[in-house]
């Protein structure tokens, strides 16, 4: 019998996500999932996104203790992530202590990665964001009705915002979030 994956790749599919939130039912632990995924898939394409867990000011204490208050849910520590996958310099030491070797950059560093990196956005301001910053768009299953109570307008919304000012246009990737734990995006044709 043919692993999921494989099977679903057989079928045109090219991708998998995983959501995870805190303290939200579904996979236990989506380190885990991806890095046993990543031994049958190549290659990752993490996705990411902004804003504090969902009832933040009942977790900070368990989840941030300590740091909550300088805990940076914006936009920009998705740029910073970014930046620091492109190769930016993360430190300004490198070199050899002893018998350790430093690296002024994160390592294991995986060219490409960067090109390859999703934004999950619920509003228009997401999609807005993502797209100057180059990154491939993932919808949400979840949306912020801005402008609209219809949930597919609200999502096409989402798209045409994304690509109009993406380097790419229309060729920009998008991805719809399919449910809560699990999104599919069938290959390009």
């Amino acid at each position: 019998m043919p692993q999921p994956g494989v099977a679903l790749e057989k079928l045109g599919f090219d991708s998998a996500w995983v959501r995870h939130r805190h303290l939200q039912y579904g996979i236990s632990s989506p380190v885990a999932v991806l890095a046993a995924a990543s031994q049958r898939r190549r290659p990752a394409q993490p996705g990411v996104s902004v804003g504090p867990p969902a009832h933040f000011d009942d977790v900070r204490g368990s989840l941030y203790p300590g740091t909550a208050a300088a805990e940076d849910f914006s936009y920009e520590r998705v740029a910073r992530l970014l930046r620091l996958a492109a190769g930016e310099p993360a430190a300004s030491f490198r070199g050899t202590e002893g018998f350790e070797q430093f690296s002024d950059r994160v390592q294991p560093h995986s060219p490409g990665l960067r090109d390859r990196m999703w934004y999950g956005g619920a509003s228009l301001a997401s999609a807005r964001w993502a797209d100057p910053n180059g990154m491939n768009f993932l919808t949400s299953s979840v949306v912020r009705a801005e402008e609209s109570e219809d949930f597919a307008a609200v999502q096409l919304s989402h798209i045409r915002a994304f690509r109009a000012a993406h380097p790419r246009g229309e060729a920009a990737r998008v991805s719809q979030g399919l449910g809560p734990a699990l999104g599919w995006r069938p290959k390009a044709a």
